[in-house]
C-alpha cells in the first residue's frame, strides 16, 4: 500500500488548536468581577452585567405576574340609581317605589298588550309617568279585587287610566262583557246597581256594587257596560241584596247613601285622603297657574318647590294600596309621616291664600270697572 498523503494529527498540532482560557477573573461582592484580577476585565463585566439584567428583569416579571394573578379583579362601575341590572327582566320592579304593588297587578302591567308602557325600556319607567294620584287610584282598585272579588281579573283586558274623585277608579276593558256580568249576578256578594242611575252617571244599565262588610264602607263599584271600569266608593250605601220583585237589585241604607251623596256633591270621598289631597293640590296649581300676576307666580313657584320635594315620597304611599280595617295602607303611613303632612299644609295653604286673594283682587278690578254693575263695597 502506498504512502498516505496528507497532515497527520500530531501531539504539538493538537496542542496548538485547542482554545486557550482568557484571564482569569475573581468575582467580589454580589458577583461582581474584581477590577483589581490581572488581565483586561471589559467583556467579563459586560457578560456579568447582562445576565444579571436578565435575571432581574425575569424576577421582576415573575413578582408582576404573581401579583397580578393574586390581585382581585376590578368591579364593575356601578350603575346610575334607577338603571335595571343587566340580568334585571324590563318589568320587574323589585328595589323600586312600585314593588309593593299587588302581585296580580304587576302580571298585568307587565303585559304590554294590557297597559301601554308609553314606550319606556322598563315598566318602572312607565309607572314613573303616573300621576301619584293616577297611581294611588290603580293601586287601591288592584288591591281591593284581589283581596275580595279576585275572578274580575281574568276579565281584564286592558288598563285605560285612572283617576281620584269622590272614589279611587281605574277604566278597565272586558274580553268577556256578557260572562262577566252573569258572574256579577250570581255573585251572593254583588247586588245591581239602581238602573236609572247607573245608565245616567255610567252609560249602562249593568252596573253593580259589592256589598260591603258594613253599610258606608268602601267597597267596589263594577261597571261592565258603557264606561267600563271599577272603582271604589268610599262610603257604600248599601246594606245587602234585594229580594222578592226586586230580586238582585240593592237594598240601599240611607244614612250611608247621605254620606255617598255627600262624596259626590262636595267632591270629598277619595280626594279627601291623604294621597288625594296632594292630587287636589297639584290640580289647584296646574288651574292657578293661568292668568298669574307676578306675586301670585312667586308664591305658586314656593307652593310647587314644597309640593315637589315630597312627590317621591307620597309616590312610595301612593303605591301602597292594601287596606288595614277600613283605611289604606299608604294613606294611613302618610298620615303618620309628620314632616311630609306639614310640607303638604303648607303647599295647601300658599294655594288657598293666592285664590282668596285672586277672587278679591277681581272683585275689586270688577268695581272699578263697572260700579254700577258690581256696586261698592261697604
Amino acid at each position: 500500500m502506498g504512502p498516505m498523503h496528507g497532515t497527520a494529527e500530531t501531539p504539538a498540532a493538537t496542542e496548538a488548536a485547542r482554545p486557550r482560557p482568557g484571564p482569569t477573573v475573581r468575582l467580589g461582592v454580589a458577583g461582581a468581577p474584581d477590577r483589581t484580577a490581572a488581565g483586561p476585565d471589559r467583556g467579563s463585566r459586560a457578560l456579568w452585567a447582562g445576565t444579571v439584567q436578565r435575571t432581574a428583569g425575569n424576577q421582576a416579571l415573575s413578582r408582576l405576574m404573581v401579583q397580578r394573578q393574586s390581585r382581585p379583579a376590578p368591579a364593575d362601575p356601578a350603575p346610575p340609581p334607577g338603571t335595571p341590572a343587566a340580568d334585571r327582566k324590563p318589568e320587574d320592579l323589585t328595589g323600586t317605589p312600585f314593588e309593593s304593588l299587588d302581585p296580580t297587578l304587576k302580571t298585568k302591567l307587565a303585559d304590554k298588550s294590557v297597559y301601554d308602557w308609553k314606550g319606556k325600556p322598563t315598566l318602572a319607567e312607565a309607572l314613573n309617568e303616573e300621576s301619584n294620584a293616577n297611581l294611588a287610584a290603580i293601586a287601591r282598585v288592584a288591591a281591593m279585587i284581589t283581596a275580595s272579588a279576585a275572578f274580575l281579573w281574568k276579565y281584564v283586558s286592558a288598563i285605560n287610566g285612572a283617576w281620584v274623585t269622590d272614589n279611587f277608579g281605574v277604566g278597565f276593558s272586558w274580553n268577556d262583557p256578557g260572562s262577566l256580568t252573569a258572574d256579577l249576578v250570581g255573585s251572593g256578594n254583588f247586588c245591581r246597581d239602581n238602573p236609572v242611575t247607573a245608565r245616567w252617571y255610567h252609560g249602562s244599565p249593568n252596573a253593580f256594587r259589592q256589598i260591603p262588610g258594613s253599610p258606608g264602607s268602601p267597597s267596589l263599584h263594577v261597571i261592565t257596560g258603557g264606561h267600563t271600569d271599577v272603582h271604589i266608593d268610599l262610603h257604600q250605601p248599601i246594606e245587602g241584596k234585594e229580594t222578592g220583585w226586586f230580586a238582585g237589585q240593592c237594598n240601599l241604607d240611607l244614612g250611608a247613601w247621605w254620606d255617598h251623596a255627600g262624596d259626590v256633591v262636595s267632591g270629598g270621598g277619595a280626594t279627601g285622603t291623604a294621597v288625594g289631597r296632594f292630587g287636589v293640590a297639584r290640580g289647584n296649581l296646574t288651574d292657578l297657574r293661568s292668568g298669574a300676576v307676578e306675586d301670585e307666580t312667586r308664591q305658586l313657584d314656593v307652593a310647587k318647590g314644597k309640593l315637589d320635594s315630597i312627590m317621591y315620597v307620597v309616590q312610595k304611599y301612593a303605591a301602597m294600596g292594601a287596606m288595614v280595617g277600613n283605611e289604606f295602607e299608604g294613606d294611613r303611613q302618610m298620615l303618620a309621616d309628620k314632616a311630609t303632612m306639614k310640607t303638604l299644609e303648607e303647599a295647601e295653604g300658599i294655594l288657598v291664600q293666592v285664590r282668596t286673594d285672586r277672587t278679591a283682587r277681581r272683585q275689586r278690578e270688577n268695581r272699578e270697572a263697572d260700579p254700577y254693575r258690581f256696586g261698592p263695597k261697604y
